[in-house]
């Protein structure tokens, strides 16, 4: 099997998490934080190297502050216009109470995936509004890279859907990228994390 591919060829999400917000360095600036210095910086950064190497074919954001203001810095480098969509938007309740804690490491390793029936009222929710949000874009574009400027929450609870376990935490640095491809009739984890825009 090839597994060499054309992304031009496909469909690919990169799922970006905003930049550094005022909320992320002290606690101050309320849930709706904008970015800082810092923040717009790696947002700027962010820009072309998207567009070195990842050219898209849509842009779409939450529409918290933070997620604009990081969306904004990149547009102008992909030219295209953003697409803001509320449902993108970060979840407003503390989702670390959310998810099942172990005893030890050893045990979370057991294979018992946590199914969505076990989860609270609250994350419930928010992972059906995340779920329809992405679907709606998915169903949008046949091929291409998208775009999707969103927060922590949002990226780590589509990608435990699509796994399958509600248990496991997903950590994005400010600015990372996390890249989905749809191939052989799944979707394939290409990376996470990706910060290198930061490191240059």
């Amino acid at each position: 099997m090839n597994y060499i591919v054309d992304p031009a060829s496909c469909l690919q999400l990169a799922l970006i998490r905003h930049g550094e917000s005022q909320f992320n360095r002290d606690g101050t600036g309320g849930s709706d934080s904008p970015l800082t210095d810092l923040g717009i910086e790696q947002a700027r950064r962010l820009g072309p190297w998207l567009a070195a190497n990842l050219p898209m074919v849509a842009l779409y954001s939450s529409t918290m502050r933070r997620a604009t203001q990081t969306a904004e810095q990149i547009a102008p480098h992909l030219h295209l216009p953003i697409q803001f969509d509320s449902d993108l938007i970060e979840a407003d309740f503390d989702m670390g109470q959310s998810l099942h804690q172990f005893s030890d490491p050893a045990s979370a390793i057991g294979g018992q995936a946590f199914t969505l029936e076990r989860m609270t009222p609250a994350y419930i929710d928010f992972q059906s509004r995340v779920v329809n949000a992405v679907r709606k874009i998915v169903c949008a574009h046949n091929i291409g890279t998208i775009a999707i400027v969103t927060h922590g929450g949002v990226i780590a609870t589509l990608i435990r859907t699509i796994f399958g376990a509600h248990q496991v935490s997903v950590y994005s640095e400010n600015t990372s990228v996390l890249l989905l491809r749809w191939m052989n009739q799944r979707w394939y984890l290409v990376y996470s994390n990706c910060i290198e825009h930061l490191r240059r």
